[in-house]
């Protein structure tokens, strides 16, 4: 019998003395090995090569095709849905917030304008796909490589394709040909426009003129969990950015990301990053400091 995965997962990518860029090469992945949705405080840029599904980002659902990237900035709540019969093959580059000291502003803009426009989907131009595949490929081969400064090479490498996607990309607009799809990505963006208030299932369905019921099965049917797990992530990854990007006490950011009660943000913190807010301000902060 299948055990039911998690709600929730922080995603452990690894100990940074074993390198601030990590790159997973052509994988494949059943729905079933797919993690449940998750944020952390990596970036992350994923290059679609096959397949065919639906990656929830943020608040938007994208229906996945061949060439597509997508640029995720580090504490964004994603998951990806792949089509049992399309399963999605993918190279991964998952980048360290010190990262982004290191690279200059051209390089690093991609990732800032996907936060800047909450847009994460990039289409690579036809007449560059093929460096873009060259690079990757080359990257692919460092990553492998024993010899000295295999390290470097590698953020050089990284670099380049930050650079190709910046100067060769189109940002795709979103026309979902699965009316649900539509109809939900207006549900999620109601949401990220309104954490701070009391948001419930009757609430939202009424919005949508549609039962209670009918419309929570829809919800975990589309984005893939249920409305409770999914209020709780975008809050607290509202609650990581303020923490991190202003000097906001720590109640007046309770309050802004929804949360009734210090106790209840506190634990519900503490639960999805398994750290207090004071101290992910004072440690993850320091990370933040240089970009």
């Amino acid at each position: 019998m299948n055990k039911e995965k998690p709600a929730f997962v922080k995603k452990s990518i690894g100990d940074i003395r074993d390198g601030l860029i990590r790159i997973s090469h052509h994988q494949t992945k059943t729905p079933e090995e797919e993690l449940p949705h998750h944020l952390h405080d990596w970036h992350e840029v994923i290059c679609v090569h096959k397949g065919s599904g639906t990656f929830l980002i943020d608040q938007q659902l994208y229906e996945v095709r061949a060439e597509d990237v997508f640029v995720i900035p580090g504490n964004i709540i994603h998951r990806a849905m792949p089509e049992n019969d399309h399963l999605i093959t993918s190279t991964v580059i998952f980048l360290h917030p010190l990262v982004m000291a290191q690279i200059t502003d051209h390089e690093a803009n991609i990732i800032r304008e996907a936060k800047k426009r909450k847009q994460y989907r990039y289409h690579i131009l036809a007449e560059q796909r093929q460096t873009f595949a060259y690079l990757l490929q080359k990257l692919q081969a460092e990553s492998q490589s024993p010899l000295h400064g295999h390290q470097q090479a590698i953020a050089a490498w990284v670099q380049l394709c930050l650079l190709e996607i910046s100067r060769h990309s189109l940002q795709a607009e979103e026309s979902p040909h699965r009316p649900n799809l539509s109809t939900f990505n207006h549900v999620l963006r109601y949401i990220d426009d309104h954490l701070e208030q009391a948001l419930s299932l009757d609430l939202l369905a009424a919005k949508e003129r549609i039962s209670t019921a009918h419309f929570s099965r829809l919800f975990k049917q589309e984005v893939g969990l249920n409305l409770t797990d999914y209020l709780l992530t975008k809050r607290i990854s509202l609650a990581k950015t303020l923490l991190l990007e202003t000097d906001e006490n720590i109640s007046t950011i309770a309050e802004k990301c929804g949360f009734r009660s210090l106790p209840h943000f506190y634990r519900s913190f503490k639960r999805v990053t398994r750290q207090t807010p004071r101290g992910y301000r004072q440690e993850v902060g320091k990370s933040h400091q240089s970009k």
